[in-house]
């Protein structure tokens, strides 16, 4: 739940409003999207090669993966009632 608040800025069942790091920054590096999903960046890059996970993009002659904020939160919502 509470990456969901973070990402949505959600008030946090614990009271604390969540920051909201999507609206913040419009392109998102793999360690940030990471660290907000509370993931490693390993499985990150597992998932690029297996076609999940959201959309990305490269940069500079594909040497920067960045998420869109706006696909990351597609991907989130989509995930929602989703099987493990």
């Amino acid at each position: 739940m509470f990456i969901f608040c973070y990402l949505f800025d959600l008030r946090h069942p614990c009271g604390m409003k969540a920051g909201n790091v999507l609206d913040v920054k419009p392109l998102l590096s793999q360690r940030e999207l990471a660290r907000a999903l509370g993931l490693a960046e390993s499985t990150m890059e597992t998932w690029r090669l297996v076609g999940k996970g959201p959309k990305f993009i490269r940069l500079a002659a594909h040497r920067h993966v960045r998420y869109p904020s706006e696909e990351v939160r597609r991907w989130i919502l989509a995930q929602v009632g989703k099987d493990a």
